[in-house]
């Protein structure tokens, strides 16, 4: 599969946002099947719709989002992935909306992805990368154990046990 790795255009927002709803719905059906944890994930959704909503403040400054475009014949232009990043400071980057078509994973979109936002923190001077998951997303777990190292898991409790742990990823920029 052929993908473009390029910075966001404005009129690529609905289609990110599609993108994301697709992923959380994949994760829905998939991962979260308790009332508690589709209650959460529920209240989730308008939050990660505001902030695609406003990407060029969200990512602005020294941060970026990036998108993979198909470049397939009959598919082009077809965005199959995205990611942003947050500027935490002192050289530090948290990755967000990090999500991949579940028709398309395990093709090397998300690496790609990732080797474009390491690629544009080495140009902006950012020496370490983390992000968040939760240990229920298995697919997200096995990418991020092949890439970052896992720096702490906090186990949920109470009305949030069902999603696990969350795990913390971190990875440093050379």
């Amino acid at each position: 599969m052929s993908v473009l790795i390029r910075p966001y255009r404005e009129e690529d927002v609905p289609a990110i946002m599609d993108l994301l709803r697709g992923h959380i719905k994949f994760n829905a059906d998939n991962y979260m099947s308790t009332p508690a944890v589709l209650k959460v994930q529920n209240e989730h959704l308008p939050s990660v719709m505001l902030d695609l909503q406003n990407i060029q403040v969200n990512y602005g400054g020294k941060g970026c989002f990036l998108v993979a475009e198909d470049q397939s014949e009959g598919r082009e232009g077809i965005l199959v992935g995205c990611v942003g990043l947050i500027d935490k400071g002192d050289g530090v980057g948290e990755v967000k909306r990090f999500t991949v078509d579940p028709t398309v994973h395990r093709r090397g979109i998300g690496s790609k992805l990732m080797k474009g936002i390491e690629d544009y923190m080495k140009k902006e001077g950012y020496t370490r990368l983390f992000l968040t998951t939760l240990s229920i997303f298995d697919a997200a777990c096995g990418f991020y154990d092949r890439t970052f190292t896992l720096e702490k898991e906090t186990k949920f409790e109470g009305d949030l046990v069902d999603f696990g742990y969350e795990r913390l990823y971190a990875k440093e920029i050379k």
